[in-house]
């Protein structure tokens, strides 16, 4: 891939910037030369379907159980109603 001299310039001043003011030096300079586009990606895959996996799981701990106590009909009308609103 393409690499100006500015981006490179300005990814070795970020680098000196955060390193050496943090106190992490070349350990936190290893761990931004690890981030690549993919790795983002990824990381923000993850956490996505993990939000969605507690959303969910929440929904089947309360409002399931609610509705379990609902008689069959009313469970089949309520479920219906859901269904038309989504």
């Amino acid at each position: 891939p393409f690499i100006s001299i500015g981006n490179m310039a300005a990814f070795g001043a970020a680098q000196a910037i955060t390193g050496r003011i943090m106190g992490l030096g070349g350990r936190f300079n290893k761990l931004i030369k690890k981030m690549t586009t993919t790795n983002i990606i990824l990381t923000i895959a993850a956490t996505t379907t993990a939000l969605i996996a507690g959303l969910l799981y929440a929904y089947s701990c309360s409002v399931n159980i609610g509705l379990g106590r609902l008689a069959d009909a009313e469970y089949i009308s309520a479920m219906q109603s859901i269904n038309k609103a989504i």
